[in-house]
């Protein structure tokens, strides 16, 4: 009963297809090419490493630690105005933004949050803007180093 003629050709029909597969996939129709290396300039490329400036490396690790604090003040202020969100949902029992955002307006400890939250991100935008400038000015000044030395 196990070998019967239907299992016999769906056997027959697997081998041929594994085999077939198998065969197909396996060889390689090509040689395998070579890769020329790529062809060096004449003139060697000038590197600058700004990491390599202590005080550039100061700089910008200052404006790093800056930015980090504000997010997380930001953070800890976003915190509690989702709070105060959740606490006039509860208390109105809507969650229609129009109504929530008038009642909320008129808590002065919301404006407070709501305050300090543009403020901080005022200065997260002026803290990007100075770092972009930083960079600038020192690709800036390595690009004139090396006219000069030219």
């Amino acid at each position: 009963m196990l070998f019967t003629s239907r299992n016999l050709v769906a056997f027959a029909l697997v081998a041929i297809a594994s085999l077939a597969f198998f065969s197909v996939g396996c060889s390689r129709s090509e040689e395998p090419r070579e890769v020329a290396p790529p062809q060096q300039s004449a003139e060697p490329i000038n590197q600058f490493s700004r990491m390599e400036d202590p005080e550039y490396r100061k700089a910008m690790s200052e404006r790093i630690d800056t930015r980090k604090e504000l997010y997380s003040m930001r953070y800890r202020l976003v915190s509690q105005m989702e709070a105060k969100i959740a606490a006039a949902k509860a208390l109105l029992g809507t969650d229609d933004e129009a109504v929530l955002k008038v009642e909320l307006e008129k808590d002065p400890e919301w404006n407070s949050l709501y305050q300090r939250v543009v403020d901080i991100n005022t200065a997260l935008e002026d803290n990007h803007r100075r770092s972009v400038e930083l960079v600038r000015e020192r690709i800036l000044s390595d690009i004139r180093k090396e006219s000069a030395e030219q």
